[in-house]
């Protein structure tokens, strides 16, 4: 048997190996793109077109690019989506940028449960694990000190102790 579906269109036409993934690749996008297939079907846009659309197009944006390749050559459409993917990368840079200064870590400190004759108190946090996920670096490189603030400006997420306290929240 074949190992893909581009290996058997190799195999089959002749094709490169990297042109039968390429053809592949577009098959399955336009799968999600009706409007840039059907025009595709009907002649209105080559291959070369197409193939540069689909890796910048969504289902969001397609009507936008279809214009585009509608009213340009192949190599302007290929220069176009060249564009729109550095901009696409742009776009995603930033928002991890936002996503990082709106990142927190949430700790909590557990009640430890006594005997009814004593009262119930908070357990004090263990310093180190604590500065180890707070500022791993710090946490080597300096010793731990009672009542030691933490750096305020670096926090990590840690979705698995936000899972955590809210499972134990719920418990």
């Amino acid at each position: 048997g074949f190992s893909s579906c581009a290996h058997w269109l190799s195999w089959r036409t002749g094709l490169a190996p990297g042109a039968a993934r390429e053809k592949v690749r577009v098959a399955h996008a336009l799968a999600k793109l009706p409007l840039i297939g059907a025009a595709m079907r009907q002649g209105q846009v080559s291959y070369s077109k197409v193939r540069a659309l689909t890796r910048v197009a969504t289902p969001e944006n397609e009507a936008a690019l279809l214009d585009v390749a509608l009213a340009g050559t192949a190599v302007h459409v290929e220069q176009v989506t060249r564009a729109w993917r550095r901009v696409d990368r742009a776009a995603e840079i930033a928002e991890d940028g936002r996503r990082r200064l709106h990142r927190e870590l949430r700790t909590w400190q557990p009640v430890v449960k006594v005997p009814a004759a004593f009262e119930q108190r908070a357990v004090p946090p263990d310093c180190v694990v604590r500065r180890l996920l707070i500022c791993p670096i710090c946490a080597l490189l300096t010793p731990c000190q009672p009542g030691q603030a933490f750096h305020p400006g670096r926090r990590v997420a840690v979705p698995v102790l936000r899972r955590l306290n809210d499972s134990q929240a719920r418990a």
